[in-house]
């Protein structure tokens, strides 16, 4: 049996109640920018991690995207450090697994390259939007080092997975 792809919301208004209670509750990824959009960060910090509830507050729902995704990452690395990485890098959501990634480039026990290294799940992820966050979790350590970012992203322009091969153009 093949499985169809759901097409997904073109506007956040459009995201149907049952999808966007699924997507808040991590069980299923974003099909569209505009379903991403739609999520609230907090409610789903609380479903799949309930024992930082408490902390879902410093999530400022009003801020952009990658200012969400960095906070949750700044909560979850408080409170596991990267204790739970691997259970992040496989969820469901596209979402969570855009946690690893910022969570990732938030370890500061690791060079840039071994940084790099590390992300490459998360740059080769199926899903559009885990690969876009796993580049900009980087981009500030890329910019604080573009040589060592270079040395070690110039073997991925070779790489089989087009994922990677892009991932190290946009970073």
């Amino acid at each position: 049996m093949v499985e169809t792809k759901r097409k997904g919301a073109a506007r956040v208004a459009d995201v149907p109640p049952d999808i966007l209670a699924q997507l808040n509750a991590g069980e299923i990824e974003s099909a569209t920018l505009s379903e991403s959009l739609a999520i609230d960060f907090a409610t789903l910090l609380r479903s799949v991690l309930p024992d930082l509830s408490n902390k879902a507050d410093r999530v400022d729902p009003k801020a952009g995207i990658t200012k969400r995704m960095s906070k949750v990452a700044e909560i979850i690395f408080e409170a596991d450090g990267l204790s739970r990485l691997s259970w992040r890098a496989s969820h469901p959501s596209d979402l969570v697994r855009g946690w690893g990634a910022y969570l990732l480039a938030l370890d500061d026990q690791r060079s840039l390259p071994e940084q790099v290294e590390a992300m490459r799940p998360f740059a080769d992820d199926p899903h559009f939007g885990v690969r876009e966050w796993a580049w900009l979790a980087l981009r500030p350590a890329i910019c604080a080092d573009p040589e060592a970012a270079i040395s070690a992203l110039i073997p991925w322009t070779g790489d089989a997975s087009e994922n990677i091969r892009r991932f190290a153009c946009e970073a």
